[in-house]
């Protein structure tokens, strides 16, 4: 798999993640799954897709991707320099 394959994947799901549309979920699930509907009787759909985990486990995935976190002194210059008056408590508040 071409890193802008991978790349366009993670996209897409990061993209879906974040919706909290029910119904632009099912059209979505209809779109992707549609032409599997039409299966032979008894076969699943599954068998198609690569290997779905039952647990996610955070650090194997972390792992996977080379994530190293972020650099706390750089945020921390970063944030000083856009000198925001609010606390951070404050700033998800108003995500609310």
């Amino acid at each position: 798999m071409t890193v802008n394959l991978k790349e366009k994947k993670e996209r897409i799901i990061s993209i879906i993640m974040s919706m909290n549309d029910e119904a632009a979920i099912d059209e979505i699930e209809a779109k992707i799954l549609g032409p599997f509907t039409k299966l032979p009787e008894g076969e699943d759909v599954l068998k198609y897709f690569g290997h779905i985990e039952e647990k996610l486990d955070i650090e194997k995935l972390a792992r996977e991707q080379n994530y190293t976190g972020i650099d706390l002194e750089k945020m921390k210059r970063i944030t000083d320099e856009l000198d925001i008056p609010q606390t951070t408590e404050e700033l998800l508040a108003m995500l609310d």
